[in-house]
């Protein structure tokens, strides 16, 4: 009988064991997952940026020197039969002017690095009302400081992608964006009067809300949290919490 026991309890301690190191390597794992999925954001990030550095060098200097040549051909022109023909190309190249700028400021608003937060959503929102003719109504607390790198991209990732939601999918006329930043924490809190939507059926979704999907992906990647709340015809509430103490402590430690 003792050695009944003997063999029963060695029998639950190795299943024990080898759930515990069965424990320990999908941890290992989860967290290799989670390195991989972070790397991969701050590689998207560099990559946009890149491509937003070549738009402006490369082809924004081949613009201009395109927009000098018609300027210096107009007296040339302006009394011959091809005048419409170049007042055609210089709208043309004007537009791609403006294309290239938009372009440029989408994929990596330069002026996140240079002016921060604030100023880059305060030009984001006045941009998205002139283009869509939907009022926006920003307010916001503790901006006024800079940010860790991590933390200004993301939230001007959740803003500019509720934007686009409230305009693309929402049909909305008007939406709030409220942004405040504690010591710790920074709160965004985005809400719309558009139609509304089934918020499980969308994020499952992937071709119709990918960008809502990687939103989420990317703040639960630092320790974020993005809760979505709608009914159809119901508007659309979008909130974002982002650790600013924590993401900031640690870039110091990886940093050191």
């Amino acid at each position: 009988t003792h050695m009944q026991i003997v063999h029963d309890i060695a029998d639950r301690l190795a299943m024990a064991l080898q759930n515990a190191l069965l424990h320990n390597q999908l941890q290992a794992n989860l967290t290799r997952q989670q390195e991989l999925s972070r790397r991969l954001v701050r590689i998207q990030e560099d990559e946009r940026k890149r491509i937003a550095r070549d738009v402006h060098d490369e082809m924004g200097s081949h613009l201009t020197a395109l927009k000098l040549s018609l300027e210096r051909l107009q007296p040339v022109v302006e009394d011959s039969s091809y005048f419409a023909d170049w007042q055609r190309a210089c709208e043309i190249t004007e537009n791609l002017m403006k294309q290239a700028r938009t372009i440029q400021q989408t994929l990596r608003p330069t002026m996140l690095d240079e002016f921060g937060l604030l100023h880059t959503l305060a030009w984001l929102i006045e941009r998205f009302s002139k283009s869509t003719g939907i009022p926006v109504r920003f307010s916001h607390n503790g901006l006024e400081r800079r940010f860790d790198p991590q933390i200004e991209i993301t939230a001007y990732r959740v803003v500019q992608e509720a934007l686009t939601n409230a305009a693309r999918h929402a049909l909305a006329t008007e939406v709030d964006v409220m942004v405040w930043a504690e010591e710790d924490t920074m709160e965004i809190h985005i809400t719309d009067d558009g139609l509304g939507m089934n918020v499980e059926e969308q994020l499952n979704n992937t071709s119709a809300s990918s960008g809502l999907s990687n939103l989420k992906e990317r703040l639960l990647l630092i320790n974020g949290r993005l809760d979505i709340y709608s009914r159809p015809g119901d508007g659309v509430e979008v909130t974002a919490t982002i650790p600013i103490a924590q993401i900031s402590t640690a870039q110091e430690t990886s940093h050191a």
